[in-house]
């Protein structure tokens, strides 16, 4: 490297047991919340546990650790002016010391103003396509640029420098963002009905949980202090003490297994998680902010309680800092966050008895994890968090093999039509290729977007009675967010316009490109079209989405077919439709589907035509019906008997005369 710090004053970053604390040479970084000092700038962590309150199991401290010592001391310096200036979250913070550091490390120097010669940006350039980073570390370096530019380090920064920077330079397999999945409907069925069962399996038994495995730990502690008053035992011996010791806890619970490696509390806690995630459509930084008094319930009418669960949201906020919000849920969602809360009470004693000596404002941040109920159960391994977000992943994934949960041909086929980005990577017979808490949070919204708001918390048909409040909340979010002091979530609501695009994209592509057959007015306009088309390809899918986004395409469907017209009110949703309606389009599968209706409407018009005077108009409209149908039919090539009646009611009558 080309720089070196250049003041003797400064604290030597090698020796970090120095304790120079001149605010000329090491500024103070961060205070407590007794204006005493907290961090210095060559510390090798900047804490700001009283100045910037976090999320629930969000760091408070960020670290040059990784930072080479050659070049800490300038990042350092350089960090400290841009947060001074442009104070951010602290996983912002990280994020920049990191990008940072990547910048010093492929320009091979900490003089930011070498940028601005030509030549040493190429090379710059160079080195980073070298390491072949993803197109996401380039945005945030060039990010991290800009703030060089803004506090006048270097003047290499251009506003139309993004496309070359970041595409010209990512990797070439590391440019497309692939979306998080969305489960297939059968398999997320089968999750959430695995993991229910588990909770309403145990909930019953959450203090037992809870006060067995306190026993074990104390057996534990005494096996390991009878070996340090007797001679030194080997680890595995050790082990196998506390296993037997342990054996001889007595419980009633069912298909329970106590031990210190927690496996069996822990896959409770992952279905306690899954039903909380499922049913709500949370980001997990928001599920484990839930506590025991989360969830509650607003009135609705005189029938319905609409459950809710009120948590902390960080995402959208400046600097991360966290606001209470609140998520409609189903009343599972009760069960599950008791059962996590009231079995984890061990490992809540403990870490309360670990945190007296921490000092106060770090305390203070403590107990509010500590009340949480998804806390770490593993107290062996729990260090300094008291909640765990990186293993969910590991643990869904797991779940989903223990309790066999495998994809049919028809949880293919739906995977790669939500899923093209990841097409091909489901397999029959197969599981999931991955699974982590934010593909619920897709799953959710897809499912929004798929049943019309009607049956997404309930998985189709379940729970029914409390379908009409939920979608009552949704078509009134406004009035009751008002009445609650809720923010809506608007990160949720993007993913359902992203799914609603993707949905509206691969049914309009099979439209114009696929359907064997089309009929209505729209959909014989563009069969003309597609016919006298020389391609394969009338329309492509992205043509189709750029379309969709801008608002010049739209689909709406009906029972009949679909509408193109964005207005579209569906007043002429009728089976007289094809015919009236200027904008129709009947695919074969709608033509086909219109089968079963047409015989229910001949049946029906047998049953009427009875010549009774005033079924003569009923009847009439249901005829007409009939033949509407049938002329779908016939432009599809479908086989039908077709249907000739006459209608027999008297039309005509003398006043007073009697049919």
């Amino acid at each position: 490297m080309n720089s070196q710090p250049n003041s003797a004053n400064f604290v030597d970053v090698n020796d970090e047991k120095t304790s120079t604390t001149l605010e000329d040479s090491n500024p103070i970084v961060t205070y407590n919340s007794d204006s005493s000092p907290c961090s210095y700038m060559t510390d090798l962590e900047w804490n700001f546990v009283a100045e910037i309150k976090v999320g629930v199991g969000k760091k408070t401290k960020v670290s040059f650790k990784n930072i080479d010592k050659a070049i800490r001391l300038d990042i350092q310096k350089t960090i400290l002016s841009i947060h001074q200036k442009f104070p951010s979250s602290i996983s912002t913070l990280q994020m920049r010391i990191n990008n940072l550091h990547l910048i010093a490390k492929c320009l091979g120097s900490t003089n930011w103003d070498n940028l601005n010669q030509d030549a040493n940006y190429r090379k710059f350039k160079a080195e980073i396509k070298k390491k072949k980073y993803s197109i996401t570390i380039l945005d945030q370096t060039l990010s991290c640029l800009r703030k060089l530019y803004d506090l006048g380090l270097t003047i290499r920064y251009e506003k139309n420098e993004k496309y070359k920077f970041t595409k010209g330079l990512a990797c070439a397999t590391k440019q497309v963002k692939k979306q998080h999945i969305a489960i297939p409907e059968k398999i997320s069925s089968k999750l959430f009905n695995t993991a229910m069962d588990i909770v309403e399996k145990y909930h019953p038994y959450r203090h037992s949980i809870s006060n067995i495995h306190a026993k074990a730990i104390i057996a534990q502690q005494e096996v390991f202090s009878e070996a340090d008053s007797k001679k030194k035992v080997a680890k595995r011996g050790l082990q196998w003490r506390v296993g037997e010791r342990i054996k001889k806890i007595k419980h009633s619970i069912p298909d329970f297994n106590l031990s210190l490696f927690f496996e069996d509390i822990l896959e409770i806690k992952t279905a306690c998680i899954l039903v909380v995630q499922g049913f709500s459509g949370v980001r997990l930084g928001e599920s484990i902010s839930f506590n025991k008094d989360s969830y509650d319930t607003i009135p609705f009418s005189e029938e319905f309680d609409i459950p809710i669960l009120k948590g902390e949201i960080t995402k959208i906020n400046e600097k991360g800092v966290p606001t209470h919000e609140a998520w409609v849920t189903h009343p599972i969602s009760e069960k599950a966050i008791e059962l996590a809360h009231d079995m984890s009470e061990y490992a809540r004693a403990i870490y309360k008895e670990k945190i007296k000596n921490y000092s106060p404002d770090e305390r203070k941040v403590a107990e509010r994890e500590i009340n949480c109920s998804f806390i770490t159960l593993g107290i062996i391994s729990q260090k300094t968090d008291f909640i765990q977000q990186k293993s969910y992943a590991r643990r869904y994934l797991k779940f989903q093999k223990k309790h066999d949960i495998t994809a049919s041909q028809s949880d293919v086929e739906e995977f790669d039509l939500l899923n093209p980005t990841r097409k091909g990577t489901l397999k029959v017979g197969g599981y999931l290729p991955k699974l982590s808490p934010h593909d619920f949070r897709r799953t959710f919204a897809v499912f929004l977007v798929r049943n019309k708001l009607g049956n997404l918390m309930t998985l189709k048909h379940q729970y029914k009675h409390l379908n009409i409040a939920m979608t009552a909340w949704y078509a009134n979010h406004s009035l009751l967010a008002a009445q609650m002091d809720f923010e809506l979530d608007t990160e949720l609501m993007d993913m359902v316009k992203d799914a609603n695009e993707d949905l509206h994209t691969e049914i309009l592509f099979h439209i114009f490109n696929e359907s064997e057959s089309l009929s209505g007015k729209e959909g014989e306009r563009i069969a003309n079209e597609r016919e006298n088309y020389a391609g394969d390809i009338y329309m492509s899918r992205k043509d189709i989405k750029d379309q969709v986004r801008s608002g010049l395409l739209s689909i709406v469907e009906h029972p009949t077919g679909y509408c193109i017209k964005p207005s579209c009110d569906r007043i002429c949703a009728s089976d007289t439709s094809s015919i009236t309606c200027q904008n129709e389009i009947v695919t074969l599968e709608k033509a086909k589907a219109r089968m079963p209706k047409r015989l229910r409407l001949i049946k029906r018009f047998n049953a009427l035509n009875d010549e009774k005077s005033y079924m003569a108009s009923i009847l009439a409209q249901i005829y007409t019906q009939i033949k509407a149908i049938e002329l779908t039919l016939t432009k599809h090539s479908l086989d039908f008997m077709p249907f000739e009646a006459e209608i027999k009611s008297q039309t005509m009558l003398l006043v007073g005369e009697q049919p």
